[in-house]
């Protein structure tokens, strides 16, 4: 299971920062969340219907994992967090790290003790009730978005230079072909 969820993440997280770069990071966060909410909640709706197969499983954590690197990419740009005197974009991001080390530590403890207590489909549940709390709340955060230009992956700025090697025309006597 867990190579289904860094194969997605290897796969859509090499692009993730270039398509958050170039869209509107709230609908894409409220998206997300409501993306992984549904794959969450049908694990649950398939065990009641006894229809749950390990393919399922499969897929959807590996949408689960494709939504959330998009998610991981959006997130820090756009959910801002106080930076107590600090520099804001140094400040911000050491304010994250102090966060970091809690959940990381906590949580899946918690998630073992639901899974002993009600089960892992239902413990899956309450997992994809947590991304709905988290849509809801972000839309409830009301702060504009500094707009972006409109840009393709393939930008070339006003110098002409697309990020590629530079380009050389052919020797005297040669050809393209």
């Amino acid at each position: 299971m867990s190579s289904r969820a860094v194969l997605a993440v290897l796969l859509v997280g090499f692009f993730a920062g270039a398509w958050v770069d170039r869209l509107r990071r709230r609908p894409l966060l409220i998206s997300a969340d409501a993306v992984r909410a549904v794959l969450l909640f049908s694990i649950p709706a398939a065990y009641l219907a006894g229809a749950l197969r390990i393919e399922q499983l499969y897929l959807v954590v590996f949408l689960e994992g494709c939504f959330g690197a998009l998610f991981d990419a959006a997130y820090p740009a756009y959910v801002p967090l106080p930076h107590r005197g600090r520099s804001r974009g140094r400040g911000q991001q050491q304010a994250r790290d102090e966060l970091r080390p809690w959940p990381r530590s906590v949580v899946p403890a918690w998630g073992a003790a639901l899974v002993q207590l009600i089960g892992a489909p239902f413990a899956i549940l309450v997992d994809a009730i947590s991304f709905v709390v988290s849509a809801i709340t972000l839309m409830l955060i009301h702060s504009p978005e500094a707009p972006r230009p409109a840009r393709t992956l393939a930008h070339t700025d006003a110098t002409g230079d697309h990020g590629g090697p530079p380009t050389r025309p052919p020797a005297s006597g040669s050809s393209y072909r």
